[in-house]
């Protein structure tokens, strides 16, 4: 799980973080990115999608 703040939105940023996820996709992971937005608004979504993960996620995978 991933806070996009503000931090993260520089051009440079982006590019970076834009190749850090797609490694973390061709790696098998799953990321569930979230903004300020996110946590301020829908924080019981966040959990909900969190939690659905964790139930379908096979023992010892990322």
């Amino acid at each position: 799980m991933e806070y996009e703040g503000a931090d993260h939105t520089g051009p440079d940023r982006v590019l970076r973080d834009a190749t850090r996820v797609t490694r973390l996709v061709d790696a098998g992971w799953r990321v569930y990115r979230y903004t300020r937005f996110d946590l301020r608004d829908e924080p019981g979504r966040i959990v909900a999608e969190i939690g659905r993960a964790l139930d379908h996620a096979p023992s010892g995978t990322p």
